[in-house]
């Protein structure tokens, strides 16, 4: 997962390298199923790392914004939760974006900055 760290870039940032943005945590949700099958909330629960609060609020969130859905399995009558193709859009985008940061870090890396605080640092 990418971790963005920067003490003056427009609310992405994060001080604390152990807390992640709501940013993260939606793409990090995102990308767990859209590399897996559809999944039930205990288990995005638990591979993304929060609480079942937590994580019903960023998948009323997702549901929202049409990024994902909830469909309900008729045997079990469990809810499931899959990404849409506009989530898959949003993730393909956020990746490129993450990818063109990282090739101008990486670029950038000789040049010295007048203001520490303000450069971005894009680690995998």
């Amino acid at each position: 997962m990418f971790e963005i760290m920067s003490k003056n870039y427009g609310g992405l940032s994060i001080e604390n390298k152990n807390r992640r943005s709501k940013l993260e945590t939606e793409i990090g949700i995102l990308r767990l199923l859209a590399y897996n099958k559809p999944m039930r909330v205990t288990h995005i629960t638990q591979k993304a790392n929060l609480n079942s609060a937590k994580t019903e609020e960023f998948l009323t969130l997702l549901v929202t914004n049409q990024l994902i859905k909830k469909t309900f399995l008729p045997k079990s009558c469990s809810r499931v939760y899959s990404i849409t193709q506009d989530g898959l859009t949003v993730l393909k985008a956020f990746e490129k974006i993450a990818q063109t940061l990282l090739f101008v870090k990486k670029e950038n890396a000789t040049c010295s900055f007048a203001n520490q605080t303000e450069m971005v640092v894009i680690q995998k």
